[in-house]
């Protein structure tokens, strides 16, 4: 897919996935609370989705809420929106 299409097109996501529906793939996007930057909350977010799935912390769109999404999460921290 072109990067004039992709909704996140600096971060590898074929799929597509954007499961809150804000236009930036699941992937690029650990802005849980869409305020505008991943920060605290969103890790509360977060840890609830460890145990209680949310797909939209479901940033390998694997089916769970596990390491590689949290290491995802983590490359994420304190970033803001644009999510590239």
């Amino acid at each position: 897919m072109p990067d004039s299409l992709d909704n996140a097109p600096e971060t590898y996501n074929p799929e597509q996935v954007d499961t809150d529906g804000d236009m930036y793939g699941n992937i690029c996007d650990a802005d849980l609370d869409n305020d505008g930057q991943v920060f605290y909350s969103d890790y509360a977010i977060f840890g609830q989705a460890w145990n209680n799935y949310n797909p939209d912390a479901d940033f390998d769109s694997d089916g769970q809420v596990f390491y590689s999404d949290y290491a995802i999460f983590g490359g994420r921290w304190n970033e803001t929106a644009p999510y590239y």
